[in-house]
């Protein structure tokens, strides 16, 4: 009792429950004690005593608005014991549900979205759902009007799911982070990169590790028109050549976006120069990963940063630089030392 007495002081109790743990109801009044001051729950070992956590974390109401259910494996069968108190739950706000690697539940999902009219954070990364739920959830995403962070990192949503997801970002203008990453978007990269033409609402955007290559293009397109995103994660999709070059002119004109994540990026010569460039007139750009640079690219980049006034972060990779393109990074960065560089 006073470890989570003393958890609670900081806001944030774990409650481990196992087979050992007897729950009666001197634990249920201390377990009602401590909900009176903390602000979030983490719960583990959720399948050992399943109706007892559903009963008192669920169904009633407490000061806590932050619930993590995360990697407890529950299984299809038990899943509506948690989506259908949350149908109606006023006091959740942020659920973690991610790491159910075998659980499925579109229906219940959607049902959770569609009646819940607290949830602002929904995170159902690693759950392998697939594209067979995504067009059901997604209907009613259009019409949703208080989620605002959606996280389906590795949930299989696929070439086709993004493109639902698309459909989504031109009507929705609540949802505010969209996390896509290993999620073998491919192609459907394309779709979602038009809608962010008109989407007027999402500040972050993560879809990194998707193999979306050439289909990059079109979110490249989007930047020059775009207004409200501030962070796009494109880290390890096999975007090179002609696509860097589309991203730097893009970023020209962009005057919203803070930080751009394209790590292992094969920029080329014309890529390299074209981020120079873009890097002398851009003033908004806070944080930004590249791949590696050659030895021209890299001089190219250090002298656009001297002009540059926004950047604070960089992340460039040096591929046989040599001694006069290190110096002149070191020179960098004793004249800016508010800009961190790591190579």
């Amino acid at each position: 009792s006073d470890v989570y007495k003393r958890q609670a002081e900081y806001g944030v109790v774990e409650f481990k429950f196992s087979s050992e743990v007897v729950v009666d109801q001197e634990f249920e009044k201390l377990i009602q004690d401590v909900l009176k001051t903390c602000q979030k729950v983490k719960i583990s070992g959720f399948n050992s005593h399943r109706k007892f956590i559903v009963d008192l974390f669920l169904s009633k109401h407490h000061k806590f608005n932050d619930l993590d259910l995360s990697w407890n494996w529950v299984s299809r069968d038990d899943l509506s014991l948690i989506t259908d108190p949350l149908k109606t739950n006023s006091t959740i706000t942020i659920l973690n549900m991610g790491g159910h690697s075998e659980m499925e539940g579109v229906d219940q999902w959607s049902e959770v979205v569609r009646l819940n009219t607290a949830l602002t954070s929904l995170n159902l990364a690693s759950t392998c759902l697939g594209y067979h739920w995504t067009k059901g959830f997604t209907d009613v995403l259009k019409v949703n009007t208080t989620l605002k962070h959606l996280n389906l990192d590795s949930a299989g949503v696929f070439s086709d799911g993004a493109e639902d997801f698309a459909e989504v970002l031109k009507v929705n203008s609540t949802l505010e982070t969209l996390t896509l990453s290993c999620d073998s978007l491919n192609q459907g990269a394309a779709a979602i990169g038009e809608a962010l033409k008109v989407n007027s609402a999402l500040k972050t955007l993560d879809l990194g590790f998707n193999d979306i290559g050439s289909n990059s293009r079109s979110i490249a397109e989007a930047l020059k028109t775009n207004s409200t995103l501030q962070t796009l994660n494109l880290m390890y999709n096999s975007i090179k050549g002609e696509e860097a070059e589309l991203f730097a002119e893009a970023l020209k004109t962009n005057s919203t976006l803070q930080n751009l994540l394209l790590d292992d990026i094969q920029l080329g010569s014309a890529g390299q120069q074209a981020f120079a460039e873009c890097l002398k007139i851009n003033s908004t750009l806070k944080s930004l990963n590249l791949g590696k640079s050659s030895d021209e690219g890299g001089q190219a980049i250090a002298e656009a940063l001297r002009i540059n006034s926004s950047l604070v972060e960089l992340k460039l990779g040096a591929d046989n630089w040599s001694s006069t393109t290190k110096e002149l990074f070191q020179e960098l960065s004793k004249a800016k030392p508010t800009l961190k560089i790591s190579f």
